[in-house]
């Protein structure tokens, strides 16, 4: 029988036919592309997005970013990536770009950076002190100091 045939007989036309006949094969890909997606997902335990996911994909067949980021949207299939911690404004912390001491001068020695450590106050226990890294902080006198 002709697919002519059994149209005439379900009384639908031929174009109504192949129409379903596409949206069938439309939906039969998509989810298996749905399927596909979930499993690689699954196997790299959710760590890669949509992006991660395309590339990986893309080895295999042809795909759009887009269809991958709705898929894992739809499914709440996300990166699980770990969270950058923050210090919260106003939390106490040893530096506050408060200058203790300075000194001027016209030019700039071991002496000279030893007079102006000379002349830091006696700080609480845990205090660091930031400097360059010039060789006059890298010196055996200012490190013996």
């Amino acid at each position: 029988m002709s697919t002519k045939e059994i149209c005439k007989h379900f009384e639908i036309t031929c174009f109504i036919y192949y129409r379903w006949k596409k949206n069938h094969q439309k939906e039969a890909s998509k989810q298996s592309m749905e399927r596909r997606i979930g499993e690689l997902c699954g196997q790299l335990n959710f760590r890669y997005g949509y992006r991660k996911i395309m590339t990986i994909l893309r080895k295999e067949i042809s795909i759009n970013h887009k269809v991958v980021q709705r898929v894992m949207q739809k499914y709440s299939w996300k990166c699980h990536v770990k969270v950058k911690k923050w210090k919260q404004i106003g939390h106490p912390s040893l530096y506050n770009y408060e200058i203790i001491v300075f000194t001027i001068g016209d030019y700039q020695n071991t002496d000279f950076v030893l007079d102006t450590q000379h002349q830091i106050p006696t700080l609480p226990k845990g205090c660091t002190l930031h400097s360059d890294q010039g060789s006059l902080y890298t010196s055996y006198t200012y490190q013996q100091m």
